[in-house]
């Protein structure tokens, strides 16, 4: 009987000690995994001290003439985005609590500011130059050092080391004798590591995978789709009007509208697909045993018509729509990382398209991306040595022809891809933050060629400038306005700025003071596209304006819809109800000037009295004006 038990006993002792040790791998698996995503933000900083030795690596090779100025300025970009993830997002949000790591990554952020024009300009064997840089960055080193060092090792090390030595006590102390005991904590490992794992794993707001999770499936996947000879597909979805909804009614309906969509995503999916939460308002779908495209298109829609239902927030009625972007496996890449950078640029169409719908990833995306890159790169240098060019194209007067005012129209004619519309040079200003550049270029070129028609004794006349939304609500157009006529002497009621009714609209509140202050220093401010934005009358009359342009829109129907006629009749009569000066652009027909003569409107630009001219061309148009030949006098 005491063998029996004995050897109960020993049996005991060992179903328990295997228990344990698995119990300690089971552990050290969800330790692993939570050091995925639970030391994600140490893993931040050490990338920011490999960008850095990289970027002066890339720094010194270069002096040498072994790399060239693109391979320069992609590390100078790597390293600077690499101090933004520092500073924004929630996986750096424990490390923003650090002085020390804030302090570093403003200073440096703020010398490399200061040298990126330095490092532009770099040229090999340039050692001034080169000596700057080195000796600007160098004091970095050892600060970022220390920083990591702090964050593995010192006073901000998590606590996940400690988490795992005290269950590795625990179970050691539980393997030399407390048998029974191990039965309760057994139990206590399997719940904290399915609790742990849940939190390694899935988004905690919305309960879907979360990116660490995603990449596995991916992974997955793709392994699967190889050994059965299938194809799947990456769905990403962005939402639009999200950031709305945060802003006017806060994060927690943001909130609730991410939770409603999730679940809405979840339901259109079988069982063996998978859908995840990277983080904001980005959600992607991996469509697994896909056999055709139509299957992902149809999915897409789905998605797009499920999300785009309204979502009742606590008896408010709010929609969003979302943008999709596909990319299929193996069709667009065999590479399953690519396969989410080419649906996020398919979904980036998408969004600036149409914001709203699906896009299927198309190669040509990728080179559209490349060429938008190069023309912002060297847009840069197109601004600096004077690259770009202005056309001119004369406003009329009605009453006697004259050439009264020029509008400045930018032209580029890039040396590999040839002229560039100016709505894509606008629209890759505003993209890349050269905006304001731009609009001050445009500018100070303008004023300057109106002075030299003057110096030339030809007739003064006024000069039109257009202003991008971006300078228009934080360039400080004030103040540029000011330096320009200061720099070239213009008188400043020979200079008129153009604003769109989009632009005034943008922020109604802040409209009226930016005007008012423009106005304050002589020039004359224009409304252009009158008609196509949504200004209210009671906005409109709270403008010191002093001209509107009647869009070009409204001219297109002239003398085949009765409506057009008196819709312009309508604005003539606001305008001057309102004492300003009416200006009809896009007139490309005799009869259509005829007709808006006898509106009464005062200026008149388009096509059938001149297109944009270059300078010397309007030089010699206000030459003849002079000796009383109006180009205008034969209408």
């Amino acid at each position: 009987m005491r063998h029996k038990k004995f050897i109960l006993m020993i049996f005991t002792v060992f179903v328990f000690a295997v228990s344990s040790f698995v119990a300690l791998k089971r552990h050290n698996q969800t330790i692993d995994l939570l050091s995925v995503t639970g030391k994600t933000t140490v893993w931040t900083v050490v990338r920011l001290e490999s960008e850095y030795l990289k970027f002066m690596q890339i720094v010194h090779l270069y002096a040498m003439n072994e790399l060239d100025i693109d391979t320069l300025m992609i590390r100078f970009e790597l390293l600077w985005s690499r101090t933004d993830v520092l500073l924004v997002g929630e996986e750096s949000k424990e490390l923003r609590q650090q002085p020390m790591l804030v302090n570093v990554v403003l200073d440096l952020q703020a010398h490399l500011n200061e040298l990126e024009p330095v490092i532009e300009n770099l040229q090999p064997g340039k050692n001034d130059n080169y000596r700057h840089i080195v000796a600007t960055l160098d004091p970095f080193y050892q600060r970022i050092r220390d920083i990591v060092v702090a964050n593995f090792r010192g006073e901000y090390s998590h606590y996940d080391a400690v988490k795992r030595n005290n269950i590795q006590i625990e179970i050691g102390f539980y393997l030399t004798g407390f048998v029974f005991s191990g039965l309760i904590l057994l139990w206590f490992v399997w719940r904290e590591s399915r609790r742990n794992q849940a939190l390694a794993l899935e988004d905690a707001l919305t309960k879907l995978p979360n990116r660490v999770n995603f990449y596995r499936q991916l992974a997955l996947a793709e392994t699967y789709a190889k050994k059965h000879r299938l194809n799947f597909a990456v769905l990403l979805i962005d939402l639009n009007g999200f950031k709305q909804i945060n802003d006017t009614l806060g994060h927690d309906a943001g909130d609730q509208i991410l939770i409603g969509v999730a679940s809405r995503l979840r339901y259109l999916l079988s069982s063996q697909d998978t859908v995840a939460r990277l983080g904001g308002d980005e959600f992607v779908i991996i469509k697994n045993g896909l056999d055709n495209r139509e299957q992902a298109k149809f999915l897409a829609q789905q998605v797009v018509n499920t999300i785009s239902k309204k979502y009742d927030l606590s008896g408010k009625e709010c929609s969003v729509t979302a943008s999709v972007g596909i990319s299929l496996y193996p069709l667009d890449s065999l590479k399953v990382e690519q396969l989410q950078i080419n649906a996020d640029m398919a979904m980036y169409k998408v969004k600036k398209e149409q914001e709203g719908g699906y896009q299927f990833y198309d190669p040509d995306m990728f080179n559209s991306l490349l060429r938008r890159k190069q023309l912002a790169n060297d847009l840069v240098d197109a601004i600096e040595n004077n690259q770009l060019r202005l056309l001119y194209q004369p406003l009329f007067s009605f009453a006697c022809g004259n050439i009264e005012c020029v509008e400045a129209l930018l032209r580029w004619s890039h040396p590999k891809y040839g002229p560039i519309s100016p709505p894509e040079i606008i629209d890759i200003a505003s993209e890349y933050g050269l905006g304001t550049r731009l609009d001050k270029w445009v500018l100070l070129a303008a004023c300057r060629q109106n002075m030299l028609w003057q110096q030339a004794g030809l007739e003064k006349i006024q000069t039109s400038v257009n202003v991008s939304p971006a300078m228009y609500r934080c360039g400080d157009l004030q103040q540029a306005v000011v330096d320009v006529l200061k720099s070239t002497g213009l008188c400043p009621k020979q200079l008129m700025i153009e604003v769109t009714e989009t632009t005034t609209m943008s922020d109604i509140e802040a409209s009226p003071d930016v005007l008012f202050m423009l106005a304050s220093l002589g020039v004359e401010l224009a409304l252009d596209d009158f008609g196509t934005g949504y200004s209210s009358l009671s906005h409109l009359k709270n403008l010191p304006l002093n001209k509107l342009k009647i869009d070009r829109s409204f001219i297109t129907d002239l003398g085949q819809d009765p409506n057009a006629l008196r819709f312009i009749h309508t604005i003539v009569q606001l305008g001057k109800n309102l004492n300003m000066k009416l200006v009809v652009e896009g007139i490309e027909t005799k009869e259509q000037y005829d007709l808006l003569a006898a509106e009464g409107c005062e200026q008149v630009q388009g096509f059938y009295l001149a297109k944009p001219l270059s300078s010397s061309k309007v030089s010699e148009l206000l030459a003849q004006q002079m000796a009383d030949m109006s180009p205008a006098s034969d209408i």
